[in-house]
């Protein structure tokens, strides 16, 4: 399973999750982590969000026919991360 960021015509590889093992990117690897399974739910977390986080994530698995619509990263008064889901089917 692999994790994108779309913002500002770029497409930008986060990294992917093989199973239960993540590999980031090394641009991402300070505030962003890959959890779960790729052969089932699998969590995209962004630590200490600010306003350069905004843009659109995906994530890629093979079969995959579900989306979850998309909410703004950061809002004020929510903590200091955030989670998006991928649920290959």
């Amino acid at each position: 399973m692999l994790w994108y960021r779309h913002r500002s015509a770029a497409m930008e590889l986060i990294g992917l999750l093989h199973y239960e093992n993540s590999n980031l990117e090394k641009n991402f690897e300070a505030r962003f982590n890959i959890t779960g399974h790729s052969k089932g739910r699998a969590q995209l977390v962004v630590s200490n969000t600010n306003p350069a986080d905004s843009a659109e994530y995906f994530c890629a698995a093979s079969q995959h026919s579900g989306s979850t619509p998309l909410a703004p990263l950061q809002k004020a008064g929510e903590p200091e991360y955030q989670t998006r889901s991928c649920i290959p089917t």
